[in-house]
C-alpha cells in the first residue's frame, strides 16, 4: 500500500542524516530527535486506514492536479537552489523527495549539480492536530533558540532561509491554476493555508504579500 511507502520516507527523513563531524546535518538530527516518528507513523497509517476525508486528501496527492503542483513548484530556481543548499550540507534531500514522489508517481527530483463510512471523523484537521499533540514543541523553540547561539551552520541555514527572496513562489501562488486549486482543496477540508503561510513568512520575516 502506498501510504507505508510515503510514511516510510518521512521515517527516513528522521534517520537519514547521520553525521560523522559536528555540523548542519547534526543540528537538524537534534531536531528531529524530538519528533515522535513511531508514534506519527502510527497514527498516519490509523487515519488512513479509518478516516474518509484523509483518504481522499491522500488520492488527490496521487492525481494529475497535484502533479502539475509539484513540477511547478520543483522548478522554480530559489526552491533549487535551497536544495542545493541543503544537499550540500549533507542531507540527503532529495533522496527522501524522491521517495515521496515515487510513493505517490510524482516526477522524481535530479540535484542540479469516492468516500467511505469509517470510524474516524478527524479528517486533515484532526490528522494535524493530532500529530502536533505528540510534538514537544517547548523542546522544539528551546532547541531552536540553543542552536542559533551554539552552531554557525544553523544560524547560517536560518539567515538564508529569512533573506531568501521567495517572490517567484508568491508569483506561482498567483498565477498557477492548480496551486489556486490545491488550495481551495485544503481551504474546503477546514485547513487554514493563508494563515499558514502568513505565519512562516512572518516567522523568517519574508514580507509577503498574498
Amino acid at each position: 500500500m502506498k501510504i507505508f511507502l510515503v510514511v516510510a520516507a518521512f521515517a527516513v527523513l528522521a534517520y537519514a542524516s547521520i553525521p560523522n563531524h559536528r555540523g548542519l546535518p547534526e543540528d537538524l538530527q537534534d531536531f528531529l530527535a524530538l519528533v515522535p516518528v513511531d508514534q506519527i507513523v502510527e497514527l498516519t497509517s490509523d487515519y488512513y486506514q479509518h478516516d474518509a476525508e484523509f483518504q481522499y486528501a491522500f488520492h488527490y496527492l496521487q492525481g494529475h492536479e497535484f502533479a502539475t503542483v509539484w513540477d511547478q513548484l520543483f522548478a522554480l530556481d530559489e526552491i533549487q537552489y535551497l536544495l542545493r543548499y541543503l544537499d550540500h550540507g549533507g542531507l540527503n534531500v532529495y533522496s527522501v523527495l524522491n521517495r515521496i514522489a515515487e510513493a505517490l508517481g510524482l516526477s522524481q527530483l535530479k540535484p542540479v549539480r469516492v468516500l467511505l463510512e469509517s470510524g474516524r471523523t478527524g479528517g486533515l484537521n484532526g490528522f494535524l492536530d493530532d500529530v502536533r499533540a505528540l510534538l514537544p514543541e517547548q523542546q522544539i523553540m528551546d532547541l531552536y533558540e540553543q542552536k542559533m547561539g551554539s552552531s554557525e551552520e544553523f544560524k547560517a541555514l536560518t539567515d538564508r532561509l529569512r533573506h531568501a527572496d521567495f517572490q517567484e513562489l508568491v508569483e506561482l501562488y498567483k498565477n498557477s491554476k492548480e496551486v489556486q486549486s490545491l488550495f481551495n482543496e485544503l481551504r474546503q477540508h477546514g485547513i487554514e493555508v493563508d494563515k499558514i503561510v502568513r505565519l512562516i513568512a512572518d516567522f523568517f520575516g519574508w514580507g509577503l504579500t498574498l
